[in-house]
């Protein structure tokens, strides 16, 4: 079994002009395999969370949204000042498919053709009814606070962050959890991303904490003390070796 954190450490040494043995890849190896199996134990809060769904009738349903809906209804909101009734086309249309099957939201006439035709398939069902499910999908039987929160109030003609703008990041909570995923889950697309619901991206980036020895305690917190321990260890000898050579 061969771990990619012992990979990956092992080509940052490269990278730097140090040279491991293969005795010091072999020894990393098996600490880092032993490391992870340890941290197996400390999993996130909610591994088995699933996004929820409200189906009203056999063919149309509505997601919880995942970031990249959540991005995306900020950008239509931006561009369009909807009544009541179009904002709730509008959301219930983005809600009922996928968001990367979403018109580009900064063309603001191929969204009004998209949310209208949609409406049209919508006349079977009361305002209430679909208000009802959207409730659900964002929010929960229970209303989870902060979940879906709304951007902070602004005085004057400053614009509203709403997350379409990478200034907007450290207050709007979609964009701002994109940006703690690009920091923390190296390899995954910004694309996997957006097609998670916020509660798993932030899943996600609380594993990667724990994998990365954060908050982790006993067998894993010794484990994983060892692996960076040896790791560390090796990288200044190697640097000593390379300056006597030098």
């Amino acid at each position: 079994m061969v771990s990619e954190i012992a990979v990956a450490d092992i080509e940052e040494m490269r990278a730097e002009g140090l040279n491991p043995s293969v005795r010091d890849i072999i020894r990393l190896n098996a600490l880092a395999i032993k490391m992870q199996a340890a941290k197996k134990k400390h999993p996130a809060t909610s591994l088995d969370y699933l996004p929820r769904v409200a189906a009203i009738s056999p063919n149309l349903s509505f997601r919880q949204p995942t970031v990249g809906h959540e991005i995306w209804l900020g950008k239509v909101d931006r561009i369009a000042t909807p009544t009541y009734q179009t904002a709730l086309a509008v959301k219930a249309f983005a809600l009922s498919r996928p968001a990367s099957e979403l018109p580009d939201p900064d063309d603001p006439e191929s969204v009004r053709v998209a949310v209208e035709t949609f409406a049209a398939t919508c006349a079977d069902f009361t305002r209430d009814q679909i208000y009802a499910a959207l409730d659900y999908v964002i929010y929960g039987s229970s209303s989870l606070v902060g979940e879906y929160p709304e951007p902070p109030p602004t005085d004057g003609d400053e614009r509203v962050p709403d997350g379409t703008e990478d200034e907007d990041w450290r207050e709007c909570v979609a964009v701002g959890v994109l940006h703690e995923g690009h920091v923390a889950l190296f390899g995954m697309s910004r694309a996997d991303m957006e097609r998670m619901t916020r509660r798993q991206l932030e899943d996600e980036i609380m594993r990667a904490y724990i994998f990365h020895h954060f908050d982790v305690s006993g067998t894993a917190k010794e484990r994983t003390n060892e692996y960076y321990a040896t790791r560390e260890a090796i990288r200044e000898r190697l640097k000593g070796e390379a300056a006597k050579n030098g």
